[in-house]
């Protein structure tokens, strides 16, 4: 992700002696689109009277994620408070990137999730099909009998509502 090869770059010329402002402006020169074009236009604003605070809750709106709403929030509390930007960069460079192995994670978790719904959900079709292929009279009993139809019709709406209850289960949001 941009944001954390951005903040590495950041935690670099901050650790090199440079100011956020002039480390922002290296970060608009190293990288490229789409974050160096809000670096840059943050820059922009910073230059024409904007107060960095101002800037940085633009940028925020500007690139609505979780992951940045945590940059801007902790550079705004670093200068407030007077703490060390790089190690706080530092902390937030292992934190996002901690955020994105979870949800690889959790996205192939749920990813297994829906194959096992299919694969099952395709299981009693596939046992059908085959039985009848090899006996076709195998199934007639349950097609002639009450009982038997309403068997049928339960397994087919059973086999839907399991393959329903799989996807909303294995369904996780982070």
């Amino acid at each position: 992700m941009q944001l954390v090869d951005g903040l590495m770059i950041m935690n670099s010329c901050l650790k090199g002696g440079l100011t956020l402002v002039q480390s922002f402006e290296v970060l608009a020169d190293e990288m490229s689109p789409p974050i160096s074009q809000e670096i840059a236009l943050l820059n922009r604003e910073v230059k024409v009277g904007v107060t960095l605070e101002e800037a940085l809750t633009r940028l925020d709106k500007r690139m609505p994620s979780e992951e940045m709403t945590l940059v801007s929030s902790a550079i705004l509390v670093a200068r407030e408070t007077g703490g060390d930007l790089t190690k706080v960069f530092s902390r937030l460079i292992d934190t996002i990137r901690d955020r994105l192995k979870l949800k690889e994670l959790v996205s192939t978790l749920t990813l297994q999730a829906r194959l096992q719904a299919i694969i099952i959900s395709l299981l009693g079709p596939i046992f059908f099909f085959v039985v009848k292929k090899m006996k076709p009279d195998h199934f007639d009993i349950m097609w002639q009998d009450e009982v038997g139809r309403i068997f049928l019709g339960l397994a087919v709406l059973l086999q839907i509502i399991g393959f329903i209850l799989i996807i909303i289960f294995g369904r996780v949001e982070i």
